[in-house]
């Protein structure tokens, strides 16, 4: 599967594998590691790098009551394809990640990128202070937003259908809406990368 990844030509180089690198870094420099996995289209950028490269991480994923259906069906039907251990989790996620670091996992991959809200800056950090101590590693932080696009629609990957229709950054159901500079079109479509989170409420 490694090879549909390399039709993506200097991307694969310059984009994907300093992406998966990042990822053995932490295998070696921590052990054990787990992604986190919530459907949304970063997250699933990971997820495919992961199984293309056959590594073995484990998939976490948090139960989010608020959480739009459509978003918690392609998750589901997203980890029942794949061959990785899933994990279950609750909704606390500071009381679900005290259970993940109790059960030794030490680093955890997450799909945020240097545009994010928390705007983290370097590939490794460690969590908050009144967190559960572990190492946050972000693989993807030097990917744009068409980066994402230009990745998933090159390995022909599937997402929610919720991108489909104009969502471009997916938060609970009650605080996004599709964003307004796309009426309706395809997220792939926006051109304007500070724009993204134009949807969330």
């Amino acid at each position: 599967m490694k090879n549909d990844m390399e039709k993506l030509g200097e991307f694969y180089y310059n984009k994907v594998l300093p992406a998966y690198e990042t990822i053995k870094t932490a295998q070696c420099l921590y052990g054990d590691i787990v992604l986190s996995y919530n459907g949304g289209k970063d997250c699933t950028v990971l997820l495919e790098i992961i199984e293309r490269f056959n590594l073995d991480i484990p998939i976490a994923t948090f139960d989010e009551p608020k959480t739009f259906p459509e978003l918690r069906f392609f998750t589901m039907q997203r980890l029942r394809k794949s061959p990785l251990r899933k994990i279950f989790l609750g909704e606390n996620i500071r009381l679900e990640m005290s259970k993940i670091v109790d059960s030794g996992f030490k680093a955890v991959l997450l799909g945020q990128r240097l545009l994010d809200p928390s705007q983290p800056s370097v590939l490794f950090e460690k969590s908050s202070a009144n967190w559960p101590q572990y190492i946050r590693v972000y693989p993807i932080l030097n990917w744009t937003y068409s980066d994402i696009w230009f990745f998933l629609d090159g390995i022909s990957a599937e997402y929610s259908s919720l991108y489909t229709i104009g969502y471009t950054s997916i938060g609970s159901m009650h605080k996004t809406k599709p964003n307004p500079l796309l009426v309706g079109r395809h997220a792939r479509e926006l051109f304007d990368p500070f724009a993204e989170r134009r949807g969330r409420i």
